[in-house]
């Protein structure tokens, strides 16, 4: 049984999960023989990680899993509370290792410069 209407489930009907991970929600809908749905439930605020299980009670039960379907967001939800490492902005160059930086390196470039011109200028005097 179906939670909310309380009525069997007959053979030859189907049950739909359908998870959207963007919205957070859970619906899960059963469709009678001819494909309408004679019931359905919404979960909102589903965590980030989500396990699905379907039981059919006790006694014997023949279950076919028809099919699975798995899609891109349709729509970019802009507003994230905090960015995590699955995000495609979320990418970071590799740091350069025994390499100095532009501005470090001109600054002691130019400081040698310098100290080499103070040093010819003092052997001069």
């Amino acid at each position: 049984m179906l939670p909310g209407r309380r009525r069997p489930v007959k053979s030859g009907a189907r049950l739909n999960v359908v998870i959207d991970m963007q919205i957070r929600e859970l619906t899960i809908e059963l469709l009678d023989t001819k494909g309408t749905i004679a019931s359905s439930i919404t979960v909102e605020g589903i965590p980030g990680e989500v396990a699905v299980a379907v039981s059919f009670g006790p006694g014997r039960h023949a279950v076919r899993l028809v099919g699975n379907e798995t899609e891109k967001p349709a729509m970019k939800l802009l507003g994230k509370l905090r960015k995590d490492l699955w995000d495609d902005e979320n990418v970071i160059a590799p740091m350069a290792l025994n390499v100095k930086k532009g501005s470090d390196a001109v600054r002691g470039s130019a400081m040698r410069v310098q100290a080499a011109e103070m040093a010819e200028a003092m052997m001069l005097e």
